[in-house]
Parts: C-alpha cells; sequence; structure tokens
C-alpha cells in the first residue's frame, strides 16, 4: 500500500503540479476491526465429515495469509487479513479450508437415517388426473390472465350492452394496469373466450382447457371467495384431414359432451351425474346442459350463442362448444378408491331395443330407466341411433339402444336373458309412457 501511495503522490506532483509532503498521513477515522474467531479440529470433521490435522488446517490458513495462534491440542485462534470482510464465523474458516483441501477429496456417504415418505396430496393428485385426461383427448392446457374487465363478461350475455355495466360485484384492483384488467373474472368462460378469439385468428381448429381460479367478492370481508374451476372449448374440425376424410366435420356439442362424459367415467362419477336441459343464456336454446351430481349443479355445456360468437368476432359457421365445471365439486366427490371387477370370462349376450317417446325427453333419462330395471345381469348401455320422421308420429322420437347382457360366473341362457329383456321393456312403459318398435 505504501509503494502505490508513493507512486501516486508522484504523479500528482508530475502532472498536476503538486506538492509532495515529507511523510505519510493516515487519516482513517478508526483503526479497523480485527476478526478473531476460535477454530476446533473437532468443528472442522462435523461440518466436513473426515478428520484432518489441526496443523494441515492452520497450514491451509496461513497460505490465504490468515495469522494461526495454537491455542489448545486441537484448537486455534485465527486472525483473519483485514481485506476478508467475508469471514464472520467458524463455518467461513472451514469453507475455506475444504476449498483448499479440495473438494473431491471430501467422502461422499448416504444418510444414516430414513427419508421421510413422501405425503401426496389427494386433491393434486385428482387434478393432475384430469389434466392428463384432457391432454390424452387432444386438447391442450392454457394459462389466461384472472384479469379482466366487465365488459368481457357481459359479452357472454346476448343483447346486453357493455355500456350499461359497472364494476359493482367483481373483486376491484386499487391500481390496475390497464381499463381492460380492473376487476378479477368471477367466470372462466371469459378467459376461454378470449384465448379462443385469438387462435383462431391464425389457427383452423382450437381444443383447450384451462384450471384456474375465480373471484367472488364477499359483504363485510377484505379477502374475496376464490373457487377453482375446469373450463373447455373447442372448434373447427374434429380432427385433421386425411386422405379418408379430407373435410372432417366441425365440433358440436356432441363432442364435447363426450369428452365431459370420459372425464366423469375417469373420476368414477358417472353413475352420479345427470345431464339437465339448461336455459344459460350463453348458449344455443336446445343445444346446452347443466350437470347434476347428487342433486347440486357442478357445471354447464353447451354451444355458444350465435350472437356471443358474433360479438367475439367467431365465425358463425363454426359451432363453438364450452363447458365450465366448478373443480372443486368434482374433485371433492371423486373416490379415493374403488372398485374393479375381472376381465369377464363368460360371453355376453347383446340384444337391441327401439322406444318411441316425446320428443322433450331427453336420451339420458330413457337410459336411466333401462339400466335401473335390471341392473344384476345389464352391464352395458349404448343409444346408437336417433330417428325422427314417418312412421313415427309427429313429437315423437325412436331411441334405439344396444343392451349388453352378461353374467360375472356363467353363460346366460336365452331365458335369463328374455326375463330380463321383459322387465326393462316393462319398466320404461310403466315409467316412460313409452312405445316399443317392433313389438
Amino acid at each position: 500500500a505504501e509503494t502505490g501511495n508513493r507512486r501516486a503522490a508522484e504523479l500528482m506532483r508530475e502532472l498536476g503540479g503538486g506538492t509532495v509532503g515529507q511523510e505519510l498521513a493516515d487519516e482513517y477515522p478508526a483503526a479497523p476491526p480485527v476478526i478473531q474467531i476460535e477454530l476446533s479440529a473437532e468443528e472442522v470433521e462435523r461440518l466436513l465429515g473426515m478428520p484432518l490435522p489441526v496443523d494441515r488446517i492452520a497450514a491451509h490458513l496461513r497460505r490465504l495469509q490468515f495469522q494461526i495462534e495454537p491455542t489448545g491440542p486441537d484448537r486455534l485462534l485465527v486472525t483473519a487479513p483485514s481485506h476478508r470482510l467475508d469471514i464472520t464465523g467458524p463455518h467461513d474458516l472451514i469453507e475455506e479450508v475444504a476449498r483448499i483441501e479440495g473438494y473431491d477429496t471430501i467422502p461422499s456417504t448416504l444418510m444414516a437415517d430414513q427419508l421421510p415418505p413422501m405425503r401426496q396430496d389427494p386433491t393434486l393428485a385428482v387434478e393432475e388426473r384430469i389434466r392428463n385426461l384432457l391432454v390424452a383427448a387432444g386438447l391442450q392446457e392454457t394459462i389466461s390472465y384472472t384479469l379482466t374487465c366487465p365488459e368481457r363478461e357481459a359479452a357472454l350475455i346476448p343483447g346486453a350492452n357493455p355500456g350499461d355495466v359497472t364494476d359493482e360485484g367483481y373483486v376491484r384492483l386499487a391500481n390496475p394496469i390497464s381499463r381492460e384488467r380492473r376487476v378479477m373474472r368471477r367466470t372462466l368462460l371469459v378467459s376461454a373466450l378470449e384465448t379462443l378469439q385469438n387462435n383462431l385468428r391464425f389457427r383452423e381448429r382450437v381444443a383447450i382447457f384451462e384450471v384456474g381460479q375465480t373471484y367472488q367478492p364477499v359483504a363485510g370481508q377484505l379477502l374475496p371467495e376464490e373457487h377453482r374451476g375446469l373450463v373447455i372449448a373447442l372448434a373447427g374440425a374434429a380432427s385433421k384431414p386425411s386422405w379418408l376424410v379430407p373435410e372432417p366435420p366441425h365440433v358440436d356439442y356432441f363432442d364435447l359432451k363426450g369428452i365431459v362424459d370420459a372425464l366423469l367415467e375417469h373420476l368414477h362419477l358417472h353413475e352420479r351425474v345427470r345431464f339437465v336441459p339448461s336455459d344459460h343464456p350463453t348458449f344455443q336454446p336446445g343445444r346446452a346442459a347443466d350437470l347434476d351430481l347428487d342433486g347440486t349443479k357442478i357445471g354447464t355445456l353447451g354451444e355458444l350463442h350465435p350472437l356471443v360468437r358474433e360479438e367475439h368476432g367467431i365465425p358463425l359457421d363454426l359451432r363453438v362448444p364450452v363447458a365450465e365445471l366448478a373443480l372443486d365439486a368434482l374433485i371433492a366427490a371423486a373416490p379415493r378408491s374403488w372398485k374393479t371387477a375381472p376381465v369377464p370370462r363368460f360371453p355376453p349376450i347383446v340384444q337391441d331395443l327401439a322406444v318411441v317417446v316425446d320428443e322433450e325427453r331427453p336420451a339420458g333419462e330413457v337410459e336411466r330407466a333401462i339400466r335401473g330395471a335390471a341392473p344384476a345381469l345389464l352391464v352395458d348401455v349404448q343409444l346408437f341411433d336417433v330417428y325422427q320422421g314417418a312412421p313415427i308420429p309427429a313429437g315423437k322420437k325412436s331411441l334405439a339402444f344396444r343392451l349388453t347382457y352378461q353374467a360375472p360366473d356363467r353363460t346366460l341362457t336365452d331365458a335369463e336373458v328374455a326375463r330380463a329383456h321383459n322387465t326393462i321393456v316393462a319398466a320404461i312403459r310403466h315409467e316412460l309412457g313409452a312405445e316399443i318398435r317392433g313389438v
């Protein structure tokens, strides 16, 4: 330091015309603190996992300009250089010793204790299963803003005037980044349609889903209610063009319902959920349904109303099926364990049944009546045809079901199947007033 000071003074005299004094003057306001730390060979071994002689420890530290003073058989008093202000305790000295000794010389040892078992969050596990199923169905997961504006939500209601809406009933931001992002969303539909609208500008087919939060203000409380939901949106062709199907049809309500059915079956909730006709204004009349789980509404699915599509700039020739489900309710209702049936050993017997019912009666209601009439032998019911026209009377429709009968312990006889089939016919005639075609 003295050499540097003298050189600087000489440059000031030579280049700046200064005058050099006769001696050095130290004007540092206070003497730098002396950092002294007690270090033991035992502590070094405890942190590094290997023994080192105290002489070796001292030699390593001396190489780094530390001053060493032995205070016992295996103890040292270490004084740090004035420029090493990072040295504050024994752990810093041990780190320096390890660096000089070489990290590659430190032995690798396994933990003496067992690792604690991992606790899996059952809610997250079910949510991940839902994500995996939707991705396997060909959908892409999106993550969108939770911030929106009331005008976007008003666009979900045909005929609503966005200029008449206010921020009342929303969770408002104190310092929004823009007017378009000034409130928290109350429905995932607004986010899904914004994503759909942006993607349809340069893509012909969009199939997306999102898992996210919605927010509802609570009077008298600072924090809002948060609900976790799931939204699914489809638009465009049902599949990619191929040589076999060069112009595939567009997706519709039934494509989305198939995905929702698969989701419910995967969660083992398909027997507890009913699809009830819905009059939700966002969806096209006659092409929407509410999901009823044990008497509680847990979501809605349907095709967007033409006015809603027009408001969002979506081509009117596209049917846009969308579903919003209460994910919290689905996860809470999904069983954590379930029984599985072995692979059938005996052959099934398949019979078809065509019934004529009122045009307004949902096919799901007829299917539930069929399943409830002969649960012991009936293992599957599939609707494979819907027909209206001559000779079916006006206001009526024909529903054709494929019924599969099977027993786990024997091959069914024709007489057993006939009894079960007749029981089903009698039940749907009595409960639904249905007529049987071909009888």
